[in-house]
């Protein structure tokens, strides 16, 4: 899953099109969709977690994304912090929901 999430093809799925080379360990970035951010932690195999803010949004939120093990099977998770307004909650719960829907296309593909 981890090399699926980090590669461009996956990136451009959950994060937005960009170079590969332009998401590493506090370099900003800016996808061709406009999501502006940076990656802030990086522990192979296990999370990320990384400042983000679409380009209809004023600050910066945070963004874990986790990859577990539920039954010998990938289990993806996002988790944002940084926002307050309850509208931004369900906008981005259905933009995450979203987002897994369009990873398993990718996946089974």
């Amino acid at each position: 899953m981890w090399e699926f999430l980090l590669s461009e093809e996956g990136i451009a799925v959950w994060l937005g099109t960009m170079s590969i080379d332009d998401f590493d360990i506090q370099k900003p970035f800016k996808t061709d969709e406009g999501i502006e951010g940076k990656l802030t932690v990086f522990i192979p195999n296990c999370h990320l977690r990384l400042k983000w803010k679409p380009k209809h949004w004023e600050k910066l939120s945070t963004i874990e994304l986790r990859v577990t093990n539920r039954k010998g099977r990938a289990s993806v998770v996002f988790h944002q912090t940084g926002f307050f307004e309850i509208e931004k909650q369900e906008e981005m719960r259905t933009y995450w929901k979203s987002i897994i829907l369009k990873m398993n296309d990718e996946l089974i593909a």
